[in-house]
């Protein structure tokens, strides 16, 4: 709900422009109602990419169908315009973006507007900076989530797994009943446990608790555990010359990245390094694993990676990643401390391909 809020909060002060978000899998799409006034649709018109599709000019349609697929499967922005039922002239433009639905998954998030206020540069610069803006709003949508999840479920289940406990150990109790409240204790306290695990995967402990080398240090190490990879962790503790926004982007990028080697890299060891000069501040993620080409970053594991590099473009960083088969992958982002270079890595590509 917070970052349904913010979308439409987003549009109003845009002026004539309307704000969705797409889940390609599902087909289910969330669109202001500013997107529907655009688009002629009735207040009560379903939630669903064809419904946004039927608002659209029949000769139109094929190449806005055909413009999200591509979005969504190559990882990258895109710009059409069409004629809307009534023939008003619109443009559409949107980005990827990480899903919140499915963790490995792909969403497609951006504004419709009228083609007439898309011309301007003001109006382009404002559209890319309430882009840029939406793609945070997944992720205050997943802490928002967690945060329910521990202050609501978690202690519901505690308190029932206490009850159970008590009624366990009361004599009045007849002994085969209470067999069956340890049996129900055991189950309430296997649901704890998959909470707290959901809870720390949409937001785990992160820098404001741990500091970041103490929260990429127990990222690492406690995916590398679990999935039987070797790791070697070579972090300075020593704070970095950088503000919080900065090292909470490249922490964004450090957990891709490991979970890129985890998932995927098939890869018996790992080795997470962050150095810092004069110069920039450097992270590198390496595995043994088979190595990444061109055409896994085409896949739907891939999007994390371009959704943390876009990020941390937003604070002057750029990300590369270079693999060969067999031999491994090395994601390295880094971050200009230099003003003059900060500035012009924030005009170059977010992510490149070694």
């Amino acid at each position: 709900m917070a970052a349904r809020e913010c979308q439409l909060h987003l549009a109003e002060i845009s002026g004539d422009m309307g704000v969705w978000t797409l889940e390609p899998a599902t087909g289910d799409l969330s669109w202001s109602p500013h997107c529907r006034t655009l688009l002629g649709a009735p207040a009560e018109a379903e939630s669903t990419f064809d419904a946004l599709l039927n608002r659209i000019h029949a000769d139109d349609q094929p190449a806005v169908r055909r413009a999200f697929a591509q979005a969504a499967h190559m990882r990258r922005e895109f710009t059409i315009d069409f004629r809307s039922q009534d023939g008003a002239q619109l443009r559409c433009v949107g980005r990827p973006h990480a899903s919140v639905a499915s963790r490995d998954g792909v969403a497609l998030s951006g504004i419709l507007l009228n083609c007439a206020a898309a011309g301007s540069d003001a109006e382009g610069s404002r559209l890319g900076a309430v882009l840029s803006r939406i793609d945070r709003l997944h992720e205050v949508e997943r802490n928002s989530v967690a945060s329910r999840l521990q202050g609501e479920v978690a202690q519901r289940i505690a308190a029932l797994q206490a009850r159970l406990e008590s009624l366990a150990v009361n004599s009045t109790v007849p002994a085969a009943t209470r067999a069956e409240i340890v049996a129900l204790s055991a189950d309430a306290a296997e649901c704890m446990d998959a909470v707290r695990g959901a809870i720390f995967e949409m937001s785990p402990p992160g820098l404001a608790e741990l500091g970041f080398a103490g929260a990429l240090e127990r990222y690492a190490a406690e995916h590398a555990g679990a999935a039987g990879i070797d790791l070697a962790f070579d972090v300075a503790t020593a704070s970095l010359p950088v503000d919080v926004a900065v090292l909470e982007s490249l922490y964004v990028v450090a957990r891709a990245g490991i979970d890129n080697v985890v998932r995927h890299a098939r890869a018996r060891h790992m080795r997470v390094v962050v150095k810092c000069d004069e110069e920039e501040l450097c992270l590198r993620v390496e595995d043994d694993g088979i190595g990444i080409s061109d055409a896994d970053l085409m896949k739907d594991s891939a999007c994390s990676l371009f959704a943390s590099s876009e990020r941390l473009a937003d604070s002057g960083g750029e990300l590369r990643v270079s693999g060969r088969p067999n031999q491994g992958t090395v994601l390295e982002a880094t971050i200009a401390l230099r003003q003059r270079i900060r500035l012009l890595r924030q005009q170059v590509g977010k992510l490149r391909v070694a």
